[in-house]
């Protein structure tokens, strides 16, 4: 997330989705992860059992940190997410696609992150990537057809649209 502008479009991405959910009332969460080593933090910015006047602050927070281990934050969100009450849950990943801590990268944090989302698609969970770097053939080849391009972040309202009409149908 430190290359460029990455990690100004993740904001903006999470700000549109944030209200995009709370104009709907869909409860939302939103976190994010950062590693050292195998170590993986996890800083939330908006829960999902309520809407805190201050989650607009917290999401202007957003920021590089260190690496990132992608498959275990994924899990952990994952796990955290079965646990709102709900009938379809829906896991949106906005990534550069550059999984990246010790001994975690390429390949085998790729081979890593399909297991992940193979686990918990068997769960009933939807987990969509929304590509903000230049790596969209990388995230297509980890997320297959729940790969979102947002290149352009005024489609996203458009693209969540979607998403939660086709989550609802299937």
């Amino acid at each position: 997330m430190l290359t460029g502008d990455r990690i100004h479009r993740a904001r903006a991405t999470a700000l549109v989705v944030y209200d995009f959910c709370v104009q709907l009332e869909i409860p939302i969460l939103i976190l994010g992860h950062t590693s050292s080593g195998s170590r993986v933090d996890i800083y939330s910015y908006a829960e999902a059992d309520r809407v805190d006047e201050t989650d607009r602050y917290r999401l202007m927070a957003l920021s590089p940190r260190r690496c990132n281990r992608d498959g275990m934050a994924l899990c952990l969100t994952a796990e955290k997410l079965m646990r709102v009450p709900a009938e379809e849950r829906m896991l949106l990943v906005i990534t550069d696609g550059q999984p990246n801590s010790i001994a975690y990268t390429g390949e085998v944090a790729e081979e890593d992150l399909r297991q992940v989302i193979r686990a918990y698609g068997g769960r009933g969970m939807k987990i969509y990537a929304a590509a903000i770097g230049e790596d969209r053939e990388r995230i297509h080849g980890v997320y297959g057809e729940r790969f979102l391009d947002i290149t352009d972040l005024d489609d996203m309202p458009t693209l969540l649209t979607k998403l939660i009409a086709s989550s609802l149908l299937h």
